[in-house]
């Protein structure tokens, strides 16, 4: 058992998958829920709400493909592929049908999982991801980061480019975290070949026209139950950007606004979060 962070415990799970070696921590029992974190987390994105959730469901909360303690071998690390990949790992521990809730990058891998597998996804909270409208102006790094010499450069400077991304998109910058919180999250992106493994998603996830590539998503096949969840004071995604979320999702019960919140909204209002995903998980 690893302890961290006052009552936050989990069993730390490794094995390998067709190749490729994974890392996830498990906690709590009953329906399972999937929490898939974005950049530049881990699975301790997911600190805040694991004491509260796990008290009624069994959590399973991976390191993505690059992240942690999982492979960051080179590879194919497009959306597709890597949303086919981490299904494998959930073949492989048994997890047949889950709740899913993924946060920003998490987020292109995880609704492709339920895009393509909706009859496994029993509830799907969608946060911090482009849904419909993309504006390259403000998510200038996109493509900055597709030079992968440039972005490797970036991210081993892991320090100043955690710290930096914190303090550009979150409501209170660095007061939105203790100073454990972000030297954590700092050692968790410091582990050997991160930095090399991270930029792979943008060079293979990130088209010359996100737009069209988001219009050409099957949102139709997501019927499963969904909340679309944004802060209200997101840089990154301006809430103007999801006003037709439910014309678009089908099983889309509302857009949920989390309050006095940037982009990362599990560590800036985790109370907010908390009774957002318990209230829908639980609910029959």
């Amino acid at each position: 058992m690893f302890k961290c962070n006052k009552d936050l415990k989990v069993e730390h799970c490794f094995t390998e998958v067709a190749g490729l070696k994974w890392h996830w921590v498990e906690a709590g029992s009953g329906q399972p829920v999937v929490l898939i974190h974005g950049l530049p987390e881990s699975w301790y994105a997911w600190r805040n709400q694991i004491p509260a959730l796990s008290k009624h469901f069994r959590l399973i909360v991976p390191d993505l493909k690059g992240y942690g303690q999982s492979d960051k071998k080179d590879g194919d690390y497009s959306a597709p592929n890597c949303s086919r990949e981490l299904l494998d790992l959930f073949d492989d521990i048994g997890l047949e049908s889950f709740s899913l809730a993924s946060h920003d990058w998490g987020t292109v891998v995880g609704r492709l999982i339920a895009m393509n597998h909706p009859n496994r996804i029993r509830k799907f909270i969608h946060m911090s991801a482009q849904v419909w409208h993309y504006d390259p102006a403000l998510v200038p790094h996109h493509k900055l980061l597709k030079d992968q010499k440039v972005a490797t450069t970036v991210m081993r400077d892991t320090e100043r480019f955690i710290r930096g991304i914190f303090s550009r998109v979150t409501k209170r910058g660095l007061d939105s975290f203790t100073e454990e919180e972000i030297k954590t999250t700092i050692e968790e992106f410091s582990r050997p070949g991160t930095a090399e493994a991270v930029p792979r998603y943008f060079r293979d996830g990130v088209s010359d026209d996100v737009q069209a590539g988001l219009r050409s998503l099957p949102w139709h096949k997501l019927t499963m139950p969904v909340l679309v969840v944004q802060p209200d004071s997101d840089p990154l995604q301006p809430l103007y950007q999801f006003e037709n979320v439910a014309e678009v999702i089908p099983g889309c019960e509302k857009l949920v606004v989390i309050k006095d919140s940037g982009h990362f909204t599990p560590a800036e209002q985790p109370e907010q979060v908390n009774r957002v995903m318990f209230e829908f998980f639980l609910k029959e």
